[in-house]
């Protein structure tokens, strides 16, 4: 099989081509390393460096003519979406449009990522710039086929705050989990965002990959959730690391409750097998 990952340099991209990297499969990885890393290639695959919106111009990209494409290179940070907005209507409205675009010239299944940050009521929804997009994309993949008579194959994964092996760790692009891990391991207080009581589901990397390969099988339109029922606010993390901690000013974009709902992974036969607590628990 023939495989395109967009964002194949970044945690989740990363995961999944590490999993899919076996004799049968010829697999190309677009990303332009903003979060992505060489420390995250894998022997056997074939890395480009480039931008999601110039997919149609990469030469490499013009002849191969993937079998599925996973799309998970977009701008995907919700807080510093506020002071580079430009940078997020670029990567998640033209550089997504661009691959759609792609997906359907060469007759490709496109896997999208979505965000559990469009989830919610009215008022905890487009809390920011890069939730906005998010959403907006899900509303152009529904619509790209009805507007242009072109068939569009695609199913669409909801993330829930990922962590696990080879998060990110420090910078702009860090997430709680691997900042609290880095913090811990350096014997600095953990930093907490006011109030400390939004609640977020988080899921285990080896679960997101597991469920994003079930429904790339098997899935098809919208609809897959892959999260944890498991709830935990950012205080019970601080708990269960059982260690000092400062707080820090809130931040624009927070939502303060993560909410998971019935999800068509579950008819697949998805279900999350690991658990924070215990992950936490190993690092300690």
């Amino acid at each position: 099989m023939k495989i395109l990952v967009t964002g194949g340099a970044g945690f989740i991209g990363s995961n999944l081509i590490k999993r899919l990297n076996t004799p049968e499969n010829i697999i190309l990885s677009l990303d332009n390393y903003i979060s992505g890393t060489v420390n995250n290639h894998h022997e056997g695959v074939k890395y480009i460096i480039g931008n999601t919106w110039d997919i149609l111009e990469i030469e490499d990209l013009k002849k191969f003519k993937p079998d599925i494409i996973f799309h998970f290179g977009e701008y995907s940070r919700i807080h510093q979406s506020f002071e580079e907005i430009s940078k997020v209507f670029k990567s998640n409205f033209l550089g997504t449009q661009q691959v759609i675009e792609y997906t359907v010239k060469n007759n490709s299944f496109l896997i999208y990522s979505g965000s559990s940050a469009i989830f919610g009521s009215d008022d905890n929804k487009n809390l920011s710039p890069y939730a906005f997009t998010k959403s907006k994309n899900i509303e152009l993949i529904h619509n790209y086929s009805k507007w242009f008579g072109a068939e569009l194959k695609f199913a669409i994964c909801y993330f829930y705050n990922v962590y696990g092996v080879g998060q990110i760790t420090s910078g702009d692009y860090a997430t709680v989990i691997g900042i609290f891990e880095e913090q811990y391991k350096n014997n600095i207080p953990l930093t907490v965002v006011k109030p400390g009581t939004q609640k977020r589901c988080f899921t285990h990397i080896d679960d997101i990959i597991e469920g994003i390969i079930l429904v790339s099988e098997k899935g098809k339109g919208d609809g897959y959730l892959l999260g944890t029922r498991e709830e935990y606010s950012i205080l019970d993390i601080v708990k269960l690391f059982d260690t000092d901690f400062v707080y820090v000013d809130e931040r624009k974009g927070e939502r303060y409750k993560s909410t998971f709902y019935d999800s068509k992974t579950i008819e697949l036969g998805w279900t999350p097998k690991n658990s924070l607590k215990t992950y936490i628990k190993k690092l300690l």
